[in-house]
């Protein structure tokens, strides 16, 4: 299986649902996510039960069951991901850099 990128939309673990859900593959009128074209029923359950979930530690446990299921099931392989270069001096004392890549500065 393989993934593109998503600058700067991957930081919450809600990516996992347009990545890895069956509802999310194209075709139709569904126009993206999973082109990898997974399906896992138990997947679907689980990442929907972590969107929907108002309790935050509830969510990210079902959110790590997400992916370690996924993470079983076959490798993942990105084709591409950012390498963020980021030259700066001492004299550009307010200059910061985010740890995401979203970017911004």
């Amino acid at each position: 299986m393989y993934t593109g990128i998503w600058v700067g939309g991957n930081q919450d673990p809600i990516f996992l649902r347009d990545l890895f859900s069956s509802t999310k593959i194209p075709g139709g009128t569904v126009s993206c996510c999973n082109r990898s074209r997974y399906t896992n029923a138990e997947v679907d359950k689980l990442v929907e039960d972590a969107v929907n979930a108002t309790d935050k530690a509830k969510a990210k446990q079902l959110y790590t069951k997400t992916w370690d299921m996924v993470s079983n099931d076959l490798p993942l392989l990105p084709l591409w991901y950012p390498a963020n270069i980021v030259v700066s001096n001492k004299r550009m004392a307010t200059s910061r850099c985010p740890a995401v890549a979203t970017g911004a500065f």
